[in-house]
């Protein structure tokens, strides 16, 4: 039979700040979205003071002053290179491995002899290796692995919560919503209810070919999967991507045209960036600015235009050339946008030769020019080349980017953050 263990961190964010920050571990905790906008993870401690998921940040001000709460402003660097520490940990003590999320992973642990306690093993490995508490679910389906992840956090001993077995599922499975069941969204749970299905066994007690009807193929896989069917594998290499994005928030409502237009130009930057990091070219460019839906202008909430090339490209002013020119058709006087973003579509590799016969561009000089930059870039810092499209004025910084007024030092990512032993 297949074992499948799901690892997941808990509170990951809030779990990253307290490794450099030990006074907080029995402290209330809380990490914020993009500009200080809402909560997106929160300890055990902050929990029990009532303190919601995804609660804006100035309706619980109070609460936070008077309970003394540790806020922080999300700091992306820091989370994904603790990440990549987890998953590394992980890579060495399971034959394979499938990242699921920035703080989760699917393990194949077929054939492990004392599983609880290997997976216990893994626990306070991944605590030693990298200060980062964890939660392990053990199941014969990722499904099942899942939900014993959820009943881990709730009833686990040492974190571990094991459902391989079938008659502590039927004592389980009863106790859980159906909501709460990977996969089972708030559509699927309306469809589950009006059948009559309301916990994870139900779903295991359902009938596959009822479910299918009813939800599609979707529906009859859950179903196996909840039965101790296995019908997912682990995923061994990650699905080649189909678009790439880079978008963000302003800190303040922006009408400056030239800020909004630089802004894009980094965008561009950005996304290029991210293209030649996964050896990819674009063949279609959108960019889009957003205003406050919340405001009624008598015009549309998101401006967008969109571009296909001739010839996909990975050449930052290339495309920097193409938003400029989409940049203009959008552009609305008199309105405050709060977002900018591109996105780029129509990935090829760059191993593919030209679609174009008649390309005169100078492939070899546009690669040294961007790999130069690429190696400056991840040397030294961001704007330590830059093109002139992107420069804006130093005070205006503030303006353009997000708030972040509760933001951690890069304890991982710059010599002056490093944590200094007294």
């Amino acid at each position: 039979m297949a074992t499948f263990a799901l690892v997941d961190c808990n509170s990951f964010f809030c779990a990253c700040e307290r490794v450099f920050q030990p006074k907080l571990r029995t402290h209330p905790v809380i990490v914020l979205s993009n500009n200080d906008g809402c909560v997106v993870s929160r300890t055990k401690e902050a929990k029990d003071l009532g303190i919601p998921m995804a609660v804006p940040f100035f309706k619980i001000k109070d609460v936070v002053r008077r309970h003394g709460v540790a806020v922080f402003s999300s700091n992306y660097g820091l989370y994904a290179d603790m990440s990549h520490r987890v998953m590394a940990t992980l890579t060495d003590l399971a034959p394979a491995l499938e990242i699921y999320s920035i703080d989760e992973a699917f393990l194949d642990l077929t054939g492990t002899k004392d599983l609880w306690g290997y997976a216990r093993h893994m626990a306070r490995r991944v605590l030693k290796d990298t200060g980062i508490p964890v939660s392990i679910g053990l199941g014969p389906t990722k499904t099942l692995a899942k939900v014993a992840n959820f009943v881990a956090k709730k009833v686990g001993q040492d974190g571990v919560f094991d459902l391989t077995d079938p008659a502590v599922r039927e004592k389980i499975l009863p106790l859980v919503p159906c909501h709460e069941v990977w996969g089972v969204g708030r559509g699927f749970t309306k469809t589950l209810a009006n059948m009559g299905i309301a916990s994870a066994w139900d779903i295991a007690q359902a009938d596959p070919k009822r479910l299918r009807k009813a939800m599609g193929v979707v529906g009859e896989r859950l179903c196996l999967e909840m039965q101790g069917v296995s019908c997912l594998s682990l995923e061994d290499a990650p699905a080649a991507r189909k678009s790439v994005i880079s978008s963000r928030s302003f800190g303040h409502p922006l009408q400056d045209k030239e800020l909004v237009r630089k802004s894009l130009q980094e965008h561009v930057g950005r996304a290029c960036e991210k293209l030649r990091k996964s050896g990819l070219t674009a063949g279609h460019l959108t960019i889009f600015i957003q205003s406050n839906r919340f405001v009624r202008t008598g015009m549309p909430h998101t401006h967008a235009a969109s571009h296909t090339r001739v010839l996909a490209t990975q050449h930052t002013p290339d495309l920097a050339h193409d938003a400029d020119m989409l940049f203009e058709r959008i552009w609305r006087e008199n309105i405050p946008f709060l977002k900018a973003g591109v996105m780029l579509c129509e990935l090829k590799e760059t191993s593919l030769p030209p679609a174009n016969l008649f390309d005169t561009r100078d492939l070899k000089s546009q690669q040294r020019l961007m790999t130069t930059i690429d190696l400056l870039t991840k040397r030294y810092g961001r704007r330590t080349v830059s093109f002139a499209s992107t420069l804006i004025k130093k005070e205006a910084i503030p303006t353009w980017h997000m708030r972040s007024n509760h933001h951690s030092p890069c304890y991982t990512r710059r010599w002056k953050d490093l944590a200094t032993v007294r």
